[in-house]
């Protein structure tokens, strides 16, 4: 009795015949048996990096970083690809960063300040070709932090000018001064101008402020959609640490011979020495005093310069031990500090949620 077999189309054909078997098995003795012993198993590592980092570029940062635990060679690509998005989170567009940082009851009048980027100190040059070398560089990849300028944004300011009172000329007032007065004096009211500063007032009865901080990345000027929340919400500033600041501030610019007065503070910690981050590492710049941080986990934090304010106005002449007096302290905003993970993260969600979003417009007007 014959067998019938089916070829791929589906019709019937012959058996093979007993000299085409034989021809095949002198065939498969004279190659080899078909197994995977001879060709080896196709796996995962047997690919070049340049198709593994291909594959991995699909992934967001959230579901990236994992994988670095999978093994050596894993690791040292995830953190090869981490460190190419934190590199091109740090080119920042023509908007930059916008930050709002004002009390509440200030909400309607505080103007917004550009924050103009400074760098990435410890972002270059800390990752080689070595995977053996790039175990531990991952972790000290997610707390680098981009470094930013806030300043007050430039308006144009609107005067009246004499008729022939022109600038440069001997008549002009600022002209005839101007050869008077230092090139570093000048430079120096130019640096005081613009510093941002804030004035913080508390009452007796207050144990501290409430600030409203809010920054915003500006990805294309002009247009309210590309704006990106970085961070959102308040912090609480305490009347203490205010006071433990402007002691360190003080005692920071106290020059030989000079002679500050110093608020009364109790505790040890109120002389915590003057602000200075240069050179610091991200873990010491996160434990650093001098730090105002908008959340617990530190993602973005202000590095300001406190200075109590003296006012003329009649102090009470008796006050309890245990009672505390209205004060007033002078914030400077001197530096901005955002953990550049956390941008890179920011702007995969945005980006995200405008992919979801593609499509749908609201337009306001009226229709005839």
């Amino acid at each position: 009795m014959g067998v019938t077999y089916h070829n791929l189309y589906g019709g019937p054909t012959k058996a093979p015949s007993s000299a085409t078997s034989s021809s095949f098995a002198v065939a498969d003795a004279a190659h080899g048996p078909r197994s995977h012993e001879t060709t080896g198993p196709c796996h995962l590592y047997s690919l070049p990096n340049e198709l593994i980092l291909h594959v991995l570029s699909q992934f967001s940062t959230s579901q990236l970083l994992p994988l670095a635990g999978v093994s050596h060679r894993m690791h040292a690509l995830v953190a090869r690809l981490f460190h190419a998005r934190l590199l091109q989170a740090t080119r920042f567009p023509q908007g930059g960063l916008i930050l709002e940082c004002y009390p509440p009851s200030q909400k309607l009048t505080a103007p917004a300040l550009d924050c103009a980027y400074t760098g990435t100190p410890g972002i270059e040059g800390c990752l080689d070709d070595d995977a053996a070398s790039a175990v531990g560089k991952l972790a000290a990849l997610r707390d680098v932090y981009s470094r930013f300028r806030p300043r007050r944004r430039e308006s144009r300011r609107f005067g009246t000018t004499v008729p022939g009172d022109i600038p440069g000329s001997r008549t002009h007032a600022a002209s005839a001064n101007l050869g008077a007065e230092s090139a570093h004096a000048r430079r120096q009211a130019q640096r005081e101008e613009d510093k941002v500063k804030q004035i913080l007032s508390l009452e007796g009865h207050e144990r501290f402020i409430q600030l409203e901080g809010n920054l915003h990345l500006v990805r294309r000027l002009g247009f309210v959609q590309n704006l990106v929340a970085v961070h959102e919400g308040y912090v609480r500033i305490w009347r203490d640490w205010l006071g433990q600041r402007a002691t360190a501030d003080a005692i920071a610019q106290l020059g030989e011979g000079d002679v500050v007065e110093l608020p009364e503070l109790d505790g040890s910690s109120c002389c915590a020495g003057p602000v200075s981050v240069d050179g610091t590492s991200s873990e010491d710049l996160r434990e650093h005093e001098g730090i105002l941080w908008l959340e617990r986990t530190k993602n973005v934090g202000l590095r300001v310069k406190v200075q109590e304010k003296k006012w003329r106005r009649h102090m009470p002449i008796l006050v309890h031990a245990d009672d505390e007096v209205a004060v007033s302290y002078e914030v400077v905003y001197e530096e901005l500090f955002v953990r550049t993970a956390h941008l890179v993260l920011t702007l995969e969600r945005s980006a995200q949620q405008e992919d979801m979003n593609s499509g749908k417009v609201v337009v306001f007007g009226s229709f005839r």
